[in-house]
């Protein structure tokens, strides 16, 4: 073994001293690379102290009293579930359908950020309020090793009208790590005429009907119907707005860029106009539009909103069929509300958009 002694400088710019409290300090411009080895290869007869970098296992370790303590992990999260994607410095990962997050290491103190949104609410029928987006949930938790099971809610699906009986169907819940969205709310429709409560509230139908309430902290309520002008579906962002002379648009979503993309999730679908030439509600930002009524003397349809992750598609106009737009698939949109339906009619409302649950760590 060779001694060094303070303040010798071993090669140009490296030397080895000490403080003024008598600790070591070495002086390398260039930085001291640590002993490593695998777990296989430890040192043979360690002491009290000895540390290291333990290639095998990525962590920072030191022997003490008669075992390897791991000091740092020098890993991010190592977890496996969904669509896998790198984003800046992060890792994320997209669930559009059901499945498993399943966390297999985590250095200390490490977060998870998630954005969780339910399946949207379809739109009424038979003249029928807008559907209720998903509610949506963001925020970020602890980050444990575990196997975490994620599931997407449905959206709500298209409802082909008998005459009277003309609410929608509410979206599905989505769970993940404890927590859940709740499902948006079915938009009213004629002889059913209230919209429902959920995530987002659905908006009311023929005949006046009420808007449905939202959850607090999820999304907001529908808009009420005037008469025969159909309410639009409340939003994650936006309560839904009532009808007054034509169909009403459905309240915006809420924008996310959890995935480096800035999309809006959970609008509110559009609400439908009647016959007499009123037009359908659009949708909110991430729903489907409204149509017209499904009748002579019909207009424009609502227009499905665009700047969702997958488009809500437009209402249909037309003397045989007035149908609801659909909302984006995993956008968590509400759909349009539907045009008349009776004998000389058929309609059908627009379907709900399903749910999804996005996670994304530092790398």
């Amino acid at each position: 073994m060779t001694t060094i002694t303070a303040g010798t400088t071993i090669q140009t710019g490296f030397s080895v001293d000490a403080d003024t409290n008598g600790k070591l300090q070495i002086i390398a411009p260039n930085g001291v690379v640590m002993p490593s080895w695998t777990t296989a290869n430890r040192p043979a007869s360690p002491t009290n102290g000895t540390f290291g970098v333990n290639t095998t296992l990525n962590v920072l370790e030191m022997y003490y009293q008669t075992v390897w303590v791991v000091v740092q992990n020098l890993s991010g999260i190592q977890a496996t579930g969904g669509s896998i994607t790198t984003v800046g410095q992060y890792k994320v990962h997209t669930f559009t359908e059901s499945g498993t997050f399943s966390v297999s290491s985590v250095p200390t103190g490490a977060t998870i950020e998630y954005l969780i949104v339910a399946g949207g609410g379809s739109g009424g029928d038979d003249i029928g309020g807008g559907g209720g987006g998903g509610g949506l949930l963001t925020g970020s938790l602890s980050a444990s090793v575990n196997d975490f099971t994620i599931v997407i809610g449905a959206g709500g699906a298209s409802t082909t009208g008998t005459e009277g009986t003309g609410r929608g169907n509410n979206g599905s819940n989505t769970t993940a790590f404890g927590l859940t969205a709740i499902g948006g709310g079915a938009g009213g429709g004629e002889g059913q005429s209230s919209g429902n409560s959920g995530g987002s509230g659905g908006g009311g139908g023929y005949n006046g009907g009420s808007g449905g309430a939202g959850t607090a902290g999820q999304g907001n309520a529908g808009g009420n119907a005037s008469s025969a002008y159909c309410g639009g579906g409340g939003g994650a962002g936006a309560v839904g707005a009532a009808g007054v002379s034509t169909g009403a648009a459905g309240g915006a979503g809420l924008q996310s860029n959890i995935d480096g993309n800035n999309y809006y999730y959970a609008g509110g679908g559009g609400g439908s106009g009647w016959t007499g030439q009123t037009a359908g509600g659009a949708g909110g930002a991430g729903g489907g539009g409204g149509a017209g009524g499904a009748a002579s003397g019909y207009v424009s349809p609502g227009l499905g909103n665009t700047q969702g992750r997958n488009p809500g598609l437009n209402g249909n106009t037309g003397s045989v069929n007035g149908k609801g737009g659909n909302a984006g698939a995993n956008t968590g949109g509400g759909g349009g509300g539907s045009g008349e339906t009776n004998a000389s009619y058929q309609s059908a409302s627009g379907a709900g958009g399903s749910g999804i649950v996005i996670l994304r760590y530092l790398i």
